[in-house]
């Protein structure tokens, strides 16, 4: 079965995706390091303990989350600046049974299924992860059912996991 879909990939869009990709990137890693960090402070508030401890503890929290925001910003820009290079943002999506297509105006790519990674689902965007190529944002409007299901089965079969 084929299946083709497109969508224009906006500045919005791309913003999104590099969003839930930094979110969802050791969301639990980093749940634990702040939830540890905070319950740290907390106690040694309550403890009596020394200004300068619960100040390191704090700092510590606040370098973690800024990096975080960091790794967001870096993110973004990269993808804002390779496709505010681009004149023509349509993108044309396939969806074959041996692999994942996509073009657009500049450049064409054909992606074995073995080699799709992940798909982590979002309600309003998907990202396809790609071995060694990062990630394809697709905004969940364009994707019928079918799709849907044909994208899922084939990340599956394959080996790739599905969030």
């Amino acid at each position: 079965m084929n299946a083709d879909f497109q969508f224009d990939l906006t500045d919005e869009l791309l913003a999104r995706a590099a969003r839930k990709y930094v979110l969802r990137r050791r969301l639990f890693f980093w749940g634990a390091y702040c939830t540890v960090l905070v319950v740290a402070i907390v106690a040694a508030v309550f403890s009596g303990d020394y200004p300068c401890v619960i100040a390191a503890y704090s700092v510590v929290l606040v370098l973690g989350l800024a990096s975080k925001l960091l790794f967001y910003v870096q993110i973004k820009r990269a993808a804002l600046k390779y496709w505010r290079q681009v004149d023509h943002r349509k993108v044309v999506c396939r969806v074959t049974d041996d692999a994942f297509e996509i073009s657009t105006a500049h450049f064409s790519s054909e992606t074995p299924w073995r080699l799709v990674e992940a798909l982590w689902r979002f309600s309003d965007i998907w990202l396809v992860h790609i071995k060694g190529r990062g990630y394809t944002p697709v905004p969940t409007e364009v994707l019928s059912e079918d799709v849907r299901s044909l994208i899922e089965q084939k990340v599956r079969e394959n080996g790739g996991k599905v969030k």
